[in-house]
C-alpha cells in the first residue's frame, strides 16, 4: 500500500492529471506492472516521453531499495540462526570467504556523483548547495542510461519543476562530464564507468536559458584576431623604448654634431695668437 501511495505521489509532482492516474489504479498498474511493460505499452498511460523515463527510474528505485530492504533482513535472519546453532558465520575473515575479482562485476547497482552547472556569464558555473545544487550520491542500477540520469537530476535539483534559477520550463537541460562534455542519451552507467575507469563516477546536470545564444567556433577566430593587435602593438612600443634607451645610454654618438663649433673657435683662437706675435 505504502508504495502505491508513493508511486501516486510521484506521478502527481510530475503534474500527471488525475484521470491517468485513476486509470492506471483500475489496470492493477504499479510499480512491479511498469517495470515488465514496453515503452508503446506505457505510452498508452502516459503521453509525455520525459515522463516515462522518469517513471521507469522511480520503479527501478524502488525495487532496488526493496531488493535491499529484503536482503538485509535475510542476511539477518540468516546470522541469527547461525548463531542460535552454534556454526561459523558466512562473514567471518577467512580466506575461502573472502570475494573474488572484481567486487562491481556481480552487482547491478553502481554509485553516481551527481553535480549541477548552470550556464551564465558565457560559462558554466556549478551552483552551491545553500542555492539548491551541490553533490548528490544516487545508488542507480547499471543499465540505467543518461536520459533516465537527467529525468533524476532535473527532480533532484527543480523539485516539483522549480528552483532558485527559474522553472524548467525556461531551461535546456543536458547531462555532461568532469570536463563538461555533453554525454549521449543512450550511454548506460555500466558503459560510463568502463569508458571513465574511474572508481566514482561524476557527473553534471547542466541548464542553459532557452534564449541564451549559442556561441559558434567563429567566435574563437575573432578572439584571436584581436589578440593580434595589441602583440603588434607591444612590439612597436618595445622598439620605441630601445630607441630612447640608445640615445641615453650613448650620449656621445649625439654629440657629434656639437664637435664642429668647438673646432672653429679653436681654429679662431690659434689665429687670434698668431697675429699677436
Amino acid at each position: 500500500m505504502a508504495a502505491t501511495d508513493e508511486l501516486e505521489t510521484f506521478l502527481k509532482s510530475r503534474n500527471i492529471p488525475d484521470n491517468i492516474l485513476i486509470k492506471l489504479n483500475d489496470d492493477k498498474i504499479d510499480v512491479n506492472v511498469i517495470a515488465l511493460m514496453t515503452d508503446e505499452e506505457l505510452g498508452q498511460y502516459i503521453n509525455r516521453y520525459g515522463d516515462r523515463l522518469a517513471l521507469r527510474a522511480f520503479c527501478r528505485q524502488r525495487a532496488l531499495t526493496n531488493s535491499t530492504s529484503e536482503t538485509v533482513k535475510s542476511a539477518l535472519m540468516h546470522r541469527v540462526r547461525e548463531k542460535i546453532e552454534g556454526r561459523p558465520s558466512a562473514n567471518s575473515d577467512t580466506a575461502e570467504h573472502r570475494p573474488i575479482g572484481n567486487k562491481h562485476a556481480v552487482k547491478d547497482t553502481r554509485r553516481v556523483e551527481m553535480g549541477w552547472l548552470h550556464f551564465e556569464k558565457c560559462e558554466y558555473h556549478q551552483v552551491q548547495t545553500k542555492g539548491g545544487g551541490g553533490t548528490r550520491h544516487l545508488s542507480v542500477q547499471k543499465t540505467v542510461n543518461v536520459g533516465e540520469l537527467l529525468e533524476i537530476g532535473k527532480d533532484v535539483f527543480f523539485p516539483d519543476g522549480h528552483s532558485a534559477k527559474g522553472p524548467t520550463g525556461k531551461f535546456d537541460f543536458d547531462i555532461r562530464d568532469l570536463s563538461q562534455k555533453s554525454l549521449p542519451h543512450d550511454c548506460t552507467v555500466n558503459q560510463l564507468y568502463e569508458k571513465t575507469k574511474l572508481r566514482m563516477l561524476r557527473i553534471y546536470t547542466c541548464s542553459r536559458h532557452k534564449d541564451t545564444p549559442i556561441i559558434l567556433s567563429d567566435a574563437s577566430s575573432d578572439f584571436e584576431h584581436n589578440d593580434e593587435r595589441p602583440v603588434r602593438n607591444k612590439s612597436r612600443r618595445r622598439h620605441h623604448k630601445r630607441t630612447k634607451t640608445t640615445n641615453k645610454d650613448h650620449p656621445e654618438k649625439s654629440s657629434d654634431s656639437d664637435a664642429a663649433p668647438t673646432d672653429s673657435v679653436q681654429e679662431t683662437c690659434d689665429r687670434v695668437s698668431s697675429s699677436r706675435y
